[in-house]
């Protein structure tokens, strides 16, 4: 008789330690990657937003500049017309000569009283003058 015996191997054999840091290092290295992806992904859409951000805001700047220069341009006519408007007869302005200056004389010095000036009142609160004029 021939007596054919099975030896029934166990499901899960030992795997070798090189095996096991490799299936580690692999898992890891998965992990890592879709880390990466994920912030180059970030980094790429800061970047694209950036710069549209920054293409927006220097159409505007142009467009503040363009308008600049119309004011000035619009300035200086005015500032033209109001000097072709001064070389009229009929506005009645006179060509500054030294016969028609106007010469102010300066009112005369006064002198600062030295006396003490009494307190003011209790009841009565000193308001800080504000300036008429220069």
């Amino acid at each position: 008789m021939n007596d054919k015996t099975v030896k029934i191997k166990p499901q899960y054999e030992s795997i070798p330690a090189w095996l096991n840091a490799a299936i580690w290092l692999q898992r890891s290295s998965t992990v890592v990657t879709f880390f990466l992806a994920g912030a180059a992904l970030f980094v790429y859409g800061g970047t694209v937003y950036s710069q549209q951000l920054w293409s927006r805001e220097y159409r505007k700047l142009e467009i503040l500049e363009r308008k600049e220069r119309q004011l000035t341009a619009a300035g200086e006519v005015l500032k033209n017309k109001l000097a072709e408007g001064a070389e009229n007869p009929d506005t009645g302005l006179v060509s500054p000569t030294p016969e028609n200056n106007l010469f102010l004389v300066p009112s005369p010095q006064r002198s600062v009283p030295t006396e003490k000036t009494p307190a003011p009142s209790v009841s009565h609160p000193q308001l800080t003058p504000t300036p008429v004029g220069y």
